[in-house]
């Protein structure tokens, strides 16, 4: 994967974003050309389709069944791609061949003690819904297959946030207690208010804390000393997140190894008050995460160390990019809809910088630009007026000053172009260009093809960007636990493992777990 994405071609695809205004890489140039050529818009064996419609054509093709591809009007397997430049399509196979599987495991099909669970839906999106079920029916088992009493466990909800799973878990595994771990005291109090009403709010404590390294062990300490009776064993204790933002997966990882290693050097005869029995924390916004939590493992970090160059870090598009899934974009039509209005508002957007004259907006960051630079501070110990600083950077991400103005239109204003130019004139303060002096309609389309070109390849790099940070994350747990980034090392007490909790197809689009849990010879 390191090396894929280290090579010439991927990399100056995260670099270069469609608002750069630069010269294009002379690698590019083949493909570049087929992108901004009248013919490249027609297939004689289906009907008109603009390139990057085509190329995702090409990448769904491996990704998804024939029936699927028909009912969005896609041709499936047989579809001809001679017309596609080479470079692309080795591209894409590569990264197809290079991607984790995202494939949702089958939670009844090879659990046969998982309850039926009937999570309650108010207050919650169908995508929250299918999340929090599946997590607490995955996690009931989890704790069923490691052979404890689930009446003797306890849970550990890192970024609890509502509640909702926190309230589910309890209801339908109703453990010895659960720590409800959030940053925000209004959604901590929420969640309260919620637990009364099921009458379970003296099973779950909530603590209302900055997580980070150092006191997310001090803590779930202090909570077991309060639970602990006079004639306890040691309490075994889960962690579970779901969606760990950031640097908050690599904690919750750092805090179980740590107390794995607390467990191993007891002194013999004194249990500790609680140990870690297992852990499923399902990651999300990379782009948040600190510098230092990538890459983690020692495999990882030797092999761009010792690569010829060595690999320069990720740029800061990458970790944006990451939450990219354009394999479910062609599941429904109005999935294919809704990713062909999103292709077209990066586009056009960047038109905008090429066609007029933009000059930089120096005035203070709006609200959207700081969610746009959105960070980790949080992760690590910093006061939460300072999370929403980015420490990764901007390198590829497209973020100018003069763009930051337009802020979010109407989607009436993408129907056209001429409408959308009047819509950002007004927004940004520019005339629009007066006929006569008006660009070339066709080299403007050609523009529009190549810059969604040039999006979609970047999109689609996406998974593997995250398959790699996943597959850090894991390496790096089990070199902790097991002395090895092996993963046929069986040594160890303890089994990880990379779980496809989600359905993607859902809207959940991080649909990936690292698990830890005791191995049963």
């Amino acid at each position: 994967m390191q090396d894929f994405l280290s090579t010439e071609f991927v990399d100056t695809l995260l670099r270069t974003h469609p608002n750069d205004n630069g010269n294009i890489p002379e690698s590019w140039a083949s493909w570049w050309a087929w992108a901004g050529s009248a013919a490249s818009c027609v297939s004689s064996s289906h009907v008109s389709a603009a390139p990057w419609m085509r190329l995702l054509e090409y990448y769904c093709s491996g990704t998804q069944t024939p029936t699927a591809l028909q009912r969005v009007n896609i041709r499936p397997f047989e579809y001809q791609d001679a017309d596609i430049p080479e470079q692309l399509r080795v591209f894409i196979e590569k990264l197809r061949q290079l991607s984790l599987d995202r494939t949702p495991i089958d939670i009844h099909g090879q659990w046969h003690a998982v309850p039926t669970i009937q999570a309650s839906a108010v207050g919650m999106s169908p995508k929250k819904s299918h999340e929090v079920f599946r997590m607490t029916a995955y996690v009931a088992s989890f704790i069923r297959g490691c052979g404890i009493d689930p009446a003797t466990a306890c849970i550990v909800d890192v970024g609890a946030g509502q509640g909702y799973l926190t309230r589910t878990l309890q209801l339908h595994i109703q453990c010895r207690g659960i720590l409800a771990l959030d940053g925000d005291d209004a959604q901590t109090a929420g969640a309260k208010k919620w637990e009364k009403k099921l009458c379970i709010e003296d099973s779950v404590t909530h603590r209302t804390i900055w997580i980070t390294p150092m006191n997310l062990i001090e803590t779930v300490d202090q909570w077991a000393a309060d639970l602990q009776r006079a004639d306890d064993e040691s309490m075994p204790v889960f962690f579970v997140a779901l969606h760990a933002c950031g640097s908050l997966t690599p904690t919750i990882l750092r805090t179980f190894a740590e107390g794995r290693r607390r467990l191993s050097s007891r002194i013999e005869g004194t249990p500790p008050l609680w140990h870690p029995a297992g852990v499923v924390a399902v990651g999300c916004c990379y782009n948040l995460m600190h510098p230092d939590d990538f890459p983690m493992s020692t495999a990882l970090i030797s092999h761009r160390q010792n690569m010829s160059p060595p690999a320069s870090a990720l740029p800061a598009s990458a970790y944006h990019l990451a939450t990219q899934i354009p394999g479910v974009w062609v599941q429904t039509p109005e999935a294919l809809t809704n990713a062909t209005l999103a292709v077209r508002k990066i586009v056009w957007r960047a038109l905008l910088s090429h066609d007029f004259s933009l000059k930089p907006f120096t005035a203070k960051s709006t609200s959207r630009e700081f969610e746009l630079h959105s960070d980790l501070s949080c992760a690590r110990g910093e006061t939460p007026s300072a999370r929403r600083q980015s420490c990764i950077g901007t390198e590829g991400t497209g973020m100018r000053p003069e763009m930051q103005r337009l802020g979010k239109l109407n989607n009436k204003f993408y129907d056209n172009w001429e409408d959308f130019v009047a819509a950002a004139a007004e927004r940004m303060g520019f005339k629009p260009i007066q006929e006569g002096t008006r660009p070339d309609p066709e080299k403007r389309y050609a523009l529009e093809n190549q810059l969604s070109v040039l999006h979609i390849l970047r999109c689609m790099t996406g998974p593997l960007v995250e398959s790699l940070v996943v597959s850090d994350r894991r390496a790096w747990l089990v070199e902790q636990l097991n002395g090895t980034s092996d993963a046929t090392e069986y040594a160890s007490s303890m089994m990880v493992a990379i779980v496809n909790l989600f359905d993607q197809a859902t809207g959940s689009g991080r649909n990936i777990a690292i698990t830890a849990v005791p191995r049963h010879d």
